[in-house]
């Protein structure tokens, strides 16, 4: 199965500008978005395809993204399970404190 490219980028049509000299409010921004950057990560989940098609269609019928969907539902799920698992966290936490 050939993977069609990311995007439509062509490096070799790149200028090379060199260094640029920043207003304090374009730097104060660059520095913004680098720190945003650096807070992100990326994971990488090996699905079938045929898992794939049913989360693109389902995606698709809430007029988002497949990967938009899936951080939705994964962090919705995640905050639900944290929520119940809260209820027995004071439990597990006095066991913790107890045994050291």
């Amino acid at each position: 199965m050939k993977k069609n490219p990311r995007g439509k980028f062509d490096k070799t049509k790149a200028i090379r500008l060199g260094p640029t000299e920043l207003s304090s409010a374009e730097h104060a921004e660059a520095v913004r978005q680098i720190r945003i950057s650096d807070e992100e990560c990326r994971v990488s989940f090996r699905w079938g395809s045929s898992q794939v098609e049913v989360i693109k269609a389902v995606a698709e019928q809430m007029g988002v993204s497949y990967q938009q969907y899936i951080k939705q539902v994964v962090y919705r799920q995640a905050l639900a399970d944290l929520e119940q698992f809260g209820k027995s966290q004071s439990v597990i936490d006095s066991r913790l404190s107890n045994s050291t």
